[in-house]
C-alpha cells in the first residue's frame, strides 16, 4: 500500500510538471520587439570603398507557441570609414593637403560610409533542454532591400561639390536585393529581467550604381557588384505574451 501511494504521488508531480510545461510553451508566442548594435565588416566588391562600421536593428518580430519565428528587418548602417576618401576629395586639397572654402580659408570635410537594410526573416528556435526550455539556438534567413552611400560633412557649407547637388556625383550611393543567413542563441530569462540573443549574420547583395556615373574617376559606374559582409550581432528584446488567463477578449502581458 505504502508503495502504491508512493507511485501515485510520484505520478502526480510528473502531471503537474507536464501541465506547467504545456501551460508555458501555450503562452510563449507573441510579439517580440528587439533592438541592438552589430559590427560589420564588408567583404566583396564594397569592402574597396568602406572598412568596418556598426549597425543599428530594430527587427519587431512574432514567435509563434512551436518556435517559428518571423518578422522585418530594419538596419541603419553607419561609422563605416570610406578607404578612397584621398581619390574623391584629392583634387581639391592644396599643396598642404588643405581643402579651401568660397571665403579663401580652410575647410572642413567629413566622410562616412552609411546605409540601410530593409526586410523579412524566418526562423525557427531549437530550443534547450532542462530548467529554461524556451531559450535555444535559433536559425533564420530573410533578405530584402539594401543600399549604401559616402556621407559628406561640410559644416560651414562652403565646399559646394560636397554638397547637394553636386555630391550626388561623388557618393557611390548603391541599391539593390540582399539575402541574409543568421545563426545564433535566444535567451529569454524565466525570471523576466533580461532577455536577449547573440547572433552571426551573413549577407549578400547584388547591388548598381544609382548614379550611372562617377565625377572623379570620370567614368560610367553601371556594373553589378556583389557586395558581402558578417556582422556580430547582440540585441535585447520586448516579448508581449499571449495571456493564460480567462477572458472575454485578446490580452497580453510584457514579461
Amino acid at each position: 500500500m505504502r508503495t502504491l501511494y508512493s507511485f501515485l504521488f510520484i505520478a502526480s508531480l510528473s502531471v503537474h510538471a507536464e501541465a506547467q510545461t504545456q501551460k508555458a510553451k501555450s503562452t510563449d508566442a507573441g510579439i517580440y520587439i528587439q533592438t541592438g548594435l552589430s559590427t560589420l565588416t564588408p567583404l566583396g566588391d564594397w569592402k574597396r570603398t568602406y572598412a568596418s562600421g556598426m549597425v543599428f536593428a530594430l527587427d519587431p518580430g512574432y514567435k509563434t507557441g512551436k518556435q517559428w519565428t518571423f518578422g522585418l528587418l530594419g538596419r541603419s548602417l553607419y561609422g563605416m570609414p570610406v578607404r578612397i576618401e584621398e581619390q574623391i576629395l584629392g583634387f581639391l586639397e592644396t599643396v598642404d593637403n588643405q581643402i579651401l572654402g568660397l571665403s579663401g580659408s580652410y575647410a572642413e570635410v567629413r566622410t562616412e560610409g552609411r546605409g540601410t537594410q530593409l526586410g523579412v526573416y524566418l526562423g525557427k528556435i531549437f530550443p534547450k533542454t532542462g530548467l529554461n526550455p524556451l531559450s535555444g539556438i535559433e536559425c533564420r534567413i530573410g533578405g530584402g532591400w539594401m543600399q549604401h552611400r559616402i556621407v559628406f560633412t561640410n559644416p560651414e557649407t562652403s565646399v559646394p561639390l560636397v554638397n547637394k547637388p553636386y555630391s550626388d556625383g561623388f557618393d557611390r550611393l548603391h541599391q539593390g536585393a540582399f539575402w541574409e543567413q543568421s545563426i545564433g542563441y535566444f535567451h529569454r530569462d524565466p525570471k523576466g529581467s533580461i532577455h536577449y540573443q547573440l547572433g552571426l549574420d551573413l549577407f549578400q547583395a547584388r547591388t548598381v550604381s544609382a548614379r550611372g556615373y562617377n565625377y572623379d574617376t570620370r567614368l560610367p559606374d553601371t556594373e553589378k557588384k556583389w557586395d558581402l559582409g558578417w556582422q556580430i550581432r547582440a540585441t535585447w528584446y520586448l516579448p508581449l505574451f499571449k495571456s493564460s488567463q480567462p477572458k472575454t477578449g485578446p490580452r497580453f502581458y510584457v514579461d
